[in-house]
């Protein structure tokens, strides 16, 4: 079997349905995003709608690890008198956001991040630093 398309499939089946992820990416976008502005959105919106409608052939895994780290950082930040709105126990949704965060790690190195840079990387990179900020986990920002 093809490595990268064990990878797509095995971690597209780990995201949260649409509706759920579409509110955790609606919550970074609106109340996270504008901190450094990391993330082109009108970009980001144009490949989400793409990937809920593409094959999981097609799913490039270096923007799924950008996906990641969005649903990540919001399920980390977010009040909790959110979480239950959005379908979610507010007693995991700390432990879905490390789940996420290991999701797109793991996107990055089967997408070959070192050895194809881009542009997604950069963004997927500079929005994990409010991760490992909000996580207190200064060594992984040094390293």
């Amino acid at each position: 079997m093809d490595t990268k398309l064990f990878w797509k499939s095995q971690l597209a089946a780990v995201l949260p349905p649409q509706n759920q992820c579409d509110l955790l990416v609606c919550y970074y976008m609106e109340n996270i995003n504008w901190l450094y502005q990391a993330i082109h959105v009108p970009s980001f919106r144009r490949q989400y709608a793409a990937f809920w409608t593409g094959s999981v052939q097609d799913i490039d895994l270096i923007w799924l690890s950008l996906l990641y780290t969005i649903i990540s950082i919001s399920a980390l930040l977010i009040p909790v008198e959110l979480v239950e709105a959005m379908g979610f126990e507010h007693s995991t949704i700390r432990n879905l956001s490390h789940i996420w965060h290991s999701a797109s790690r793991q996107a990055l190195y089967s997408g070959e991040y070192e050895s194809k840079p881009c542009l997604l990387q950069l963004q997927t990179f500079l929005a994990t630093q409010l991760y490992w900020l909000s996580t207190k986990n200064i060594e992984a920002m040094n390293s």
